[in-house]
């Protein structure tokens, strides 16, 4: 029997995000939530039903397709990011990338992140949560 494949919101675009939590407020399984900035997914929850990403009125949600034990998120806490760079030279497939995260006050706070582009190349090895001294990375497979 071949894979079953599903579909997964992934990220959201912080750029576009303007958090007015619909997408939260609409998941029939409650597996979306805000943390501050971030949004979070439970994938334990999530069925794929996509209703975060109909009810988006900035087009914010990016999804994927998957099949079970792909990589679909590397989900950073980035209120603990500090930008150390740990992430970015222990990853043997060289993901992670800067990402300008948020201006306040004038400031622009860099973290690092693995662009959605780039899950499938995820071997889900764990290096970056393991070496990551916040522990601020996880792993998300299907």
């Amino acid at each position: 029997m071949a894979p079953r494949e599903y579909f997964r919101p992934i990220q959201v675009e912080m750029g576009l995000c303007i958090h007015c939590e619909r997408c939260a407020m609409s998941c029939p399984n409650d597996a979306i939530r805000f943390n501050g900035n971030q949004r979070l997914i439970d994938y334990k929850k999530c069925s794929g039903c996509l209703t975060c990403v109909n009810v988006c009125p900035r087009n914010a949600i990016t999804v994927t397709s998957a099949e079970e034990e792909d990589v679909i998120s590397v989900d950073i806490a980035y209120n603990k990011c500090d930008h150390c760079g740990v992430c970015v030279e222990v990853c043997p497939n060289h993901l992670y990338e800067e990402y300008k995260y948020a201006e306040l006050n004038g400031l622009t706070k860099m973290v690092y992140r693995v662009p959605p582009t780039k899950f499938y190349d995820c071997s889900g090895c764990g290096v970056c949560v393991e070496s990551c001294p916040q522990n601020a990375i996880e792993v998300q497979k299907l």
